[in-house]
Formats: structure tokens, C-alpha cells, sequence
């Protein structure tokens, strides 16, 4: 081989190990800038995860302080609701135990709950017999019949506006004897603690009562 291209295959050599070396580095260069990419990706994940878990962490925080306002929100209804049953009851037994009136409370399907002295006395029937009994066994049928009729439509209809009726109606006692009464009665509406609405009425003799035994109708 003369020198001429001895030096064509040395030019060519070195032009073969230039360019192999600058893809190498290019390559090498290339592999770099990918590694950064992914170190770069795997930084936004990281701070990603990290914004939302302080945001999951802000919402549970912000749902838990709502839950404990309801909570005591929840409370405060019911101790004023308690206390106000309370007050009622009181003033219920009050009304129950007086000797001036008769008083009675019925259930949800009109069935006697509360019978007081008072309407022993008017009827002869004690509070043990008339418990779970309607007004059947002791209203005059041409009273009772209507009663009967109105009654469940007006203790389950929630939103009326009639709470307090004042009818008046005969009684029959034991003897078979009629008396003329008035009675106040008032729908006491289902509370919030699962209880039924239930009614409670108030019974008054006219000031004239009259033996209406013979009275025909």
C-alpha cells in the first residue's frame, strides 16, 4: 500500500472514531436529558400526590367540624324538644288528674290511652276497662259513627291545619244513661324521637245537664 492511501485509510479511520465518539455522546447525552425527564415526571407526581392528600386531608377536616355543628345543631332540637315535652306532660297531668273535667287521651287509631277519674265517675267505666278500647263502647252510635269516620283522617294528616276540634256528643254509662258533653280534643303531632301522633281531649258537662236516657233520635 503506498503512502497515499495509507493516509485515505488513516483520514478515513479517524473520521470513523470522530463520528462514532459523537455518537456516543450523543446517545450518552440523549440518555441523560431522558433520566431528567423521568426524575422531573416523578417530582410533579410526587408534589401532585402530596396537594391532593392536602386537600383530601383539608376536606375531611372541613366535613368532620360540619358533621360535629350538625351534631350539636341535632342536640340543641332535641333538649328543647324534651324540655318542651316535658312542660307539656306537666301541664297533661295537671289536666289529667283534675276533677273539674274529664280527660282522656286516644292513639293513633283512636283507642283510649288515658281515661281519668273524672270520666269514671261520668260513665262508670274505670281507666282499666276502657284501656285499648275505642269510644265506641261508651258514645251514643249516631255520635260515634261520624267520630269514627273523621277521626283517622284528621290525626294522620300531617301538614293540617286543624289541631284542635270542639264537638259536643253524648256519653252512655253503664246504667244505659245519656249524657250531654263538649269535648276539646287537640292532635299532639308525632315528635322527631319515633312517637305516633296521638290526641287528647277535654270533656265538659253544660252548665244544665240533662238526663237524655228517654231522648229518641
Amino acid at each position: 500500500m503506498n503512502r497515499k492511501n495509507r493516509t485515505i485509510l488513516a483520514t478515513t479511520i479517524a473520521v470513523f472514531v470522530v463520528i462514532g465518539s459523537g455518537v456516543g455522546a450523543f446517545q450518552a447525552w440523549k440518555k441523560t436529558q431522558a433520566d431528567a425527564a423521568k426524575e422531573v415526571a416523578a417530582a410533579k407526581m410526587a408534589a401532585q400526590l402530596a396537594t391532593d392528600h392536602a386537600e383530601l386531608a383539608k376536606t375531611e377536616r372541613e366535613l368532620a367540624i360540619a358533621e360535629a355543628k350538625l351534631a350539636v345543631e341535632r342536640a340543641a332540637r332535641i333538649e328543647a324538644q324534651l324540655n318542651a315535652k316535658a312542660v307539656q306532660e306537666t301541664a297533661i297531668t295537671v289536666l289529667r288528674d283534675s276533677a273539674d273535667h274529664g280527660y282522656m287521651e286516644l292513639d293513633y287509631e283512636g283507642k283510649v290511652l288515658v281515661w281519668n277519674a273524672s270520666l269514671t265517675r261520668l260513665t262508670g267505666y274505670s281507666e282499666a276497662e276502657m284501656l285499648g278500647h275505642t269510644l265506641e263502647k261508651v258514645m251514643a252510635p249516631e255520635d260515634y259513627i261520624p267520630h269514627s269516620q273523621s277521626y283517622p283522617e284528621w290525626i294522620k294528616a300531617e301538614d293540617s291545619k286543624i289541631t284542635t276540634l270542639r264537638l259536643e256528643c253524648r256519653l252512655i254509662d253503664k246504667a244505659g244513661k245519656k249524657h250531654k258533653v263538649i269535648v276539646t280534643a287537640r292532635k299532639v303531632p308525632a315528635s322527631m324521637l319515633g312517637e305516633q301522633p296521638r290526641a287528647i281531649g277535654l270533656i265538659d258537662q253544660p252548665r244544665h245537664t240533662l238526663d237524655l236516657t228517654q231522648e229518641q233520635s
